[in-house]
């Protein structure tokens, strides 16, 4: 025999608050249940019960999102700021350091691109927290822009000489990418 599959469910604002307000009007759950949700094992009333009534605490803030014809069909309510974004034109700039880095052999670990991107938003003055680089927003850049940090190894070993060469042509390079960036002070 297949095993029982449980799933989640959301409902929308509109749903939760016509909820809530057939409770209120009738003062009884049974009723409101078998009204909103007549298809409901009898495994799933208390949970339904939980439901409802955590529903009930938010309510203020269930009727805001209703009242707004853009956010009653949501389901789910995000902070401001919880997806802070950057400027396509900051995105660009920090794919072409990427690909120049790549471009010369360097592998860009996750720790630089974070650094990169934190720099990159400074002179945005977006507000402090709301842009941090998270691991979901590297991954979510790099699916964007079709990046991989994965770089082949290099069989062999290179040169002391031809190392400090390569290291003092990087710092070069990060100079004059940071002086494009950033304007020079007033």
């Amino acid at each position: 025999m297949p095993r029982a599959k449980f799933k989640q469910r959301e409902w929308t604002f509109k749903h939760k608050l016509a909820v809530i307000e057939h409770l209120e009007r009738s003062g009884s759950m049974q009723d409101t249940i078998e009204a909103f949700f007549p298809d409901a094992s009898e495994t799933a009333l208390p949970n339904l019960r939980r439901l409802i009534y955590r529903w009930r605490a938010p309510q203020h803030e269930i009727a805001a999102m209703c009242a707004k014809a853009a956010t009653s069909l949501q389901k789910l309510q995000r902070n401001i700021g919880a997806a802070t974004t950057l400027p396509l034109e900051v995105e660009e700039t920090i794919v072409q350091w990427v690909n120049s880095l790549l471009r010369d052999g360097i592998p860009v670990s996750p720790r630089m691109l974070q650094d990169y991107a934190l720099e990159a938003a400074k002179p945005l003055a977006l507000p402090a927290g709301s842009f941090t680089a998270s691991s979901s927003w590297r991954a979510a850049f790099m699916r964007r822009h079709k990046l991989t940090i994965r770089q082949r190894i290099r069989k062999g070993s290179i040169k002391p000489d031809d190392a400090a060469a390569i290291r003092d042509a990087f710092i070069q390079d990060m100079h004059e990418l940071i002086a494009t960036i950033t304007p020079p002070p007033s």
